[in-house]
């Protein structure tokens, strides 16, 4: 199977692997399900919420922010969750998914972890260990200001600005998010699981990085 792609940045969903793995999953009867989401209780989001420990140094926090459950494999970013099914989230990337488990008094007690979507997943416990904490810290507005901007790559223009006591960064033609400091570079956007990472570390930023859904985009600041 070849596919070409002939585009100058990242189109969600249709980079040239994500389409061949489509493409070979359903010629062979077994296509990857449509990211089509169905209605979930806030409270049934809630009673998945938990730190499901994979190994040693694995595990994958799931927490609802801003009514949507996210998931954050540790060490990285947090991405929200698509339910397509009861009991069974996709991740954005239409490929990685799980089915909570539960026992016979229908309580959680772990995941089944279906990595690239393939094979019969990994059975995973839900631990006893308390959700982390998100972090989060205050700027002056010193700080903020040197962030502020308007940072492009391609044909996409983002939006840095102050409103109010914090930042927020929009994309030209989409709604504004509210950004959450972890550091003075360091920034996550819980609306949509993205995380956004400012350079330098001192004077005026130059660069932001911009993570979302397992792809990664690097803009310039643009000259005003």
């Amino acid at each position: 199977m070849a596919i070409l792609q002939n585009a100058d940045g990242l189109i969600k969903d249709t980079s040239p692997e994500s389409i061949a793995r489509r493409l070979a999953a359903a010629a062979i009867g077994l296509p990857y399900p449509a990211a089509t989401p169905v209605a979930v209780a806030p409270a049934a989001l809630a009673e998945v919420e938990g730190v499901y420990r994979f190994d040693e140094k694995t595990t994958r926090t799931l927490r609802v922010v801003d009514g949507t459950l996210t998931g954050q494999r540790s060490g990285g970013a947090r991405l929200a969750l698509i339910p397509i099914a009861t009991d069974t989230f996709l991740y954005e990337d239409g490929f990685n998914r799980f089915d909570i488990v539960r026992d016979a008094a229908g309580a959680v007690t772990g995941m089944r972890f279906y990595p690239n979507g393939e094979g019969e997943g990994q059975v995973v416990a839900r631990s006893a260990e308390p959700l982390p904490p998100l972090a989060s810290v205050t700027l002056p507005p010193e700080a903020m200001a040197r962030l502020v901007g308007t940072y492009t790559v391609n044909s996409m223009v983002l939006k840095v600005f102050v409103e109010g006591e914090g930042l927020k960064a929009q994309i030209v033609g989409q709604p504004a998010f509210e950004l959450v400091a972890s550091s003075p570079n360091q920034f996550s956007v819980p609306a949509v699981g993205a995380d956004l990472a400012f350079a330098p570390e001192a004077g005026q930023a130059q660069t932001m990085t911009l993570k979302q859904g397992g792809q990664e985009l690097a803009f310039a600041r643009k000259a005003e």
